[in-house]
């Protein structure tokens, strides 16, 4: 058989860190983002998973965890087809249905102690790699990159919210703390499928619900924002907000995670995600938003210095075991 010249990337959804770790390592992407109900996305998506993985026989395969049936299929298929099996796992790949369902959680833990390798963001969840008998590989998302050309941050404050609209993110404390600056504009990222209602009540005025924006429209919000603000519940989640911001250039308020605290250590603040906080936060960036631009310059500079030693490491611990 013809030896390969690069690893298999696959994936079942369209995602960033999909696409930017694959090109990062040199990986062949295919994602399989297929519409349709869930028995002709299942059908279309293993048939041709089976027939990739069989190309890419004695080689590298890397699977996206979520999908937990991809990852147990390529699985599966291992030992017939004999490659050299990385995951990598998002939260939800670790803990399914965020860990609330035992037999679920049962077939994760299974994966992560008989994959190859497991790839993770933090070292939280490396933890658990570990404790279910895996063996893990700290690999935060490479920085994006921002295309669009450099907006202009303007007088009026303007602060940039990425939200999915996802169950851990506390947008309704988002609209309180927009309450509680009325002389701050806050865009509102994501279809929201009308879960602004939790709100209680009509949004402050001051909070712009953008819906879903081309990407060269979303990096012009993201350039121009004074602040970029996303927010968890979950304590080991690296958000995809936070690597934006830094990317861009854009000061940040995160959650005050033990995660988010030690990987994006400059350029901006940590709060509770709780309205009066966050609302604190913000104002801190407004008050000294030169110093916290230079930060996030220096942060910019650090990551992407540790990624590249990151990945050189995983190339080589790959190569030990293909």
């Amino acid at each position: 058989m013809r030896k390969k010249t690069q690893p298999l990337w696959i994936t079942w959804e369209s995602q960033v860190r999909n696409r930017s770790m694959s090109a990062q390592l040199g990986a062949h992407l295919l994602e399989l983002d297929v519409s349709g109900g869930p028995l002709k996305r299942y059908a279309v998506c293993i048939a041709r998973t089976i027939a990739w993985a069989w190309r890419w026989r004695g080689e590298i395969v890397f699977v996206q965890n979520p999908s937990i049936v991809l990852a147990a299929l390529a699985l599966l298929l291992r030992p017939f087809l004999r490659y050299t099996l990385i995951m990598d796992a998002h939260n939800a790949g670790i803990y399914p249905a965020e860990g609330r369902s035992s037999r679920l959680q049962r077939v994760a833990d299974w994966l992560i102690a008989r994959v190859d390798l497991v790839l993770v963001t933090n070292e939280g969840l490396a933890s658990r790699v570990r404790q279910v008998g895996g063996r893990p590989f700290v690999m935060p998302d490479p920085l994006p990159a921002i295309t669009a050309p450099a907006g202009r941050v303007g007088a009026k404050a303007t602060v940039l919210f990425v939200c999915t609209w996802a169950s851990d993110e506390p947008y309704v404390e988002v609209f309180k703390a927009a309450e509680l600056l009325p002389d701050v504009t806050v865009h509102v990222t994501g279809r929201s499928k009308g879960r602004e209602s939790a709100f209680g009540r009509k949004l402050p005025p001051n909070v712009i619900l953008t819906g879903f924006v081309p990407r060269a429209e979303y990096e012009r919000l993201l350039t121009s924002a004074h602040a970029v603000l996303d927010l968890t519940t979950r304590e080991d989640c690296l958000v995809c907000g936070a690597y934006e911001s830094v990317a861009a250039g854009a000061p940040f308020v995160l959650s005050n995670t033990k995660a988010l605290r030690e990987y994006f250590r400059l350029g901006g603040v940590h709060v509770d995600n709780e309205a009066a906080a966050i609302a604190n936060g913000i104002r801190a960036i407004l008050n000294d938003h030169e110093r916290y631009r230079a930060a996030i310059e220096e942060l910019r500079r650090i990551l992407e210095t540790e990624w590249n030693e990151k990945k050189h490491s995983l190339l080589a611990s790959i190569e030990g075991k293909a």
